[in-house]
């Protein structure tokens, strides 16, 4: 109830009065923005109605066509000055407005209370699924999961609520054995619900990354290493690497003893326990030309075939399980280093061959690299490459590791007494 029905009254007589409505609409707008009956207000060119009234209700002239500039400190004090003293802004304003007016400050608190109930629902609703109590803490403590979710949440609640619930129940059911991914984003209703180009993919992504301990980046190999963490891959057969000479299960080791090449997909490494070989050493070169430049020595060789796929990284990780020591070679130009620096760290016990300086020289090109490619160097970490780092930035000549077979035959044979 209105006290003495003062500020009901009053919103009776300022509303029969045209001339007021822009002021009222501006002071109601001030009101919004600072959450109390403060500040001052504007009006740009007044009107003869807006002028009269206007005038009126302050009790100076305000001529036509001029800029009124009023507070609600002014206001209030010639108001209380009359029948209407005692009035309260916010009453005004809500029978004025035929509304209940919510400051920004209202809004917030309000807005703050059902984003909280949203939550609360969700997490009574999904109790009994296993990660429900790791993904409310990450929702409550990770400054970047929260972040996404928030947004999510403003942008659409009810697709936010379909999407954590789609989450948890990936989460349920994560495989033990490889499974690709459209399989396992079926488990939504819709076997691209986890494609990288999809909205949907990124806060599972985010979370999984989280739940593995690896850093997240807007990276496709990165999101593919993801995904490997829970035995899900984006193409499990037609992601694949050169070997020769590996020994595993009976089906590699016939290979190995007829001395085939053999192309190994994600799924067959996955099927094999145990990756080894006889010498428990294995050469990892960059480019296929390698492979039929070498095979005569008979060692274990796997090509990479450029840029590393998911399926070399499962294949090195099995073969150190098993203590084989893993050497590797590669091209000497920006995107070569950069292609060693990554296995090197990703895997620290690899051995880095015939980098220095006279290998470069032995098999320097006629290709320049352009400086937009130069830059690429700055990302090298490894200390074992920064000769070659140093010499690629001042020659700016490409050189390629075919140029070096005869020095890489005499590296493997010389120091493995291979022949």
């Amino acid at each position: 109830m209105y006290m003495n029905n003062i500020s009901s009254d009053l919103a009776i007589y300022l509303k029969s009065k045209k001339g007021l409505s822009r002021l009222m609409k501006a002071l109601k707008e001030k009101y919004i923005s600072l959450s109390r009956p403060s500040g001052s207000v504007v009006i740009n060119k007044l009107t003869e109605e807006e002028s009269k009234d206007i005038s009126n209700l302050l009790g100076k002239r305000i001529d036509k066509e001029e800029t009124l500039k009023t507070s609600f400190k002014e206001i209030t004090k010639k108001i209380n000055e009359g029948k209407y003293n005692g009035f309260i802004w916010q009453e005004l304003l809500d029978i004025y407005f035929n509304e209940n007016i919510k400051t920004k400050e209202e809004q917030k608190q309000t807005n703050k209370q059902e984003e909280d109930i949203f939550y609360e629902n969700l997490y009574e609703k999904n109790k009994d699924k296993k990660y429900i109590k790791s993904l409310k803490y990450l929702i409550e403590n990770d400054e970047n999961i929260n972040k996404l979710i928030k947004q999510k949440y403003h942008r659409n609640k009810y697709s936010l609520k379909e999407e954590l619930e789609n989450i948890l129940l990936l989460l349920d059911n994560i495989p033990q054995v490889p499974t690709s991914l459209a399989v396992y984003s079926s488990l939504t209703g819709n076997p691209h619900y986890l494609d990288f180009n999809k909205n949907t993919s990124t806060l599972f992504l985010k979370v999984i990354a989280k739940l593995k301990n690896i850093e997240y980046e807007e990276k496709t190999e990165v999101k593919i290493n993801i995904l490997s963490e829970i035995n899900i891959y984006t193409d499990p057969v037609s992601n694949f690497v050169i070997t020769y000479k590996l020994i595993g299960n009976d089906v590699l080791n016939e290979l190995n003893n007829k001395n085939e090449v053999v192309n190994l997909n994600l799924l067959n490494i996955n099927n094999i326990d145990k990756v080894s070989t006889d010498s428990k050493v294995v050469y990892v070169f960059e480019n296929p030309s390698l492979l039929t430049s070498l095979m005569d020595l008979n060692v274990p060789i796997i090509i990479t075939s450029g840029i590393p796929n998911i399926s070399l990284y499962t294949l090195l990780k099995k073969l150190e399980e098993t203590d084989t020591k893993i050497y590797y070679n590669g091209d000497f130009d920006p995107e070569g280093l950069l292609i060693a620096d990554k296995l090197k760290l990703r895997f620290p016990k690899i051995e880095l061959f015939c980098y220095n300086k006279a290998d470069y020289d032995n098999a320097k090109s006629k290709e320049s690299i352009s400086d937009s490619r130069l830059k690429k160097l700055n990302n090298i970490s490894s200390i074992e490459l920064q000769e070659i780092k140093d010499i690629l930035s001042i020659n700016k000549i490409a050189a390629y590791q075919e140029q070096n077979i005869n020095r890489i035959r005499k590296y493997i044979t010389k120091r493995f007494d291979v022949y």
